[in-house]
């Protein structure tokens, strides 16, 4: 299988409804934000993309079994991602700032609230993914470990 869609919008902006209505309409599996929660497994694949920039990686480790690909972690790589799937339709997903920080602060919120994030698998090698593409791709300040 090959992607036919990447969105290359942030999380929180309408990406969960996208990843619903393309598998309602048959084309999935989408992969999203909890796929890779839900897949430990690929934790290896996302470390050596943020080793390397994305440069080099094999994008079918991860998408090999999806049709479309939106939200994190893949966000951060956008651009490889795209690159490597130029057949793909490229979504963009866009939202008001302050809105996307207040429903961004509200889910977390409210992860924590409902106890999930103990369910959610947490390694150091998953929290170091999203430091670090947190610090490199959405800072001005380089990752320094």
């Amino acid at each position: 299988m090959t992607l036919e869609v990447i969105g290359v919008g942030l999380h929180r902006t309408g990406t969960l409804s996208i990843k619903v209505a393309l598998e309602r309409l048959g084309i999935g599996p989408v992969y999203h934000g909890f796929e890779y929660l839900g897949r430990p497994d690929q934790i290896p694949y996302w470390q050596e993309a943020m080793e390397n920039g994305g440069e080099g990686v094999d994008w079918r480790r991860i998408f090999g079994e999806y049709r479309a690909a939106f939200d994190w972690p893949m966000i951060h790589f956008w651009e490889e991602v795209v690159a490597a799937y130029p057949n793909a339709r490229v979504l963009l997903t866009d939202r008001d700032p302050e809105s996307w920080y207040a429903s961004h602060a509200e889910g977390l919120q409210s992860i924590f609230q409902r106890g999930e994030a103990e369910t959610m698998p947490d390694t150091p090698e998953s929290r170091d993914i999203t430091v670090r593409a947190l610090f490199t791709k959405f800072s001005d300040r380089p990752f320094e470990k």
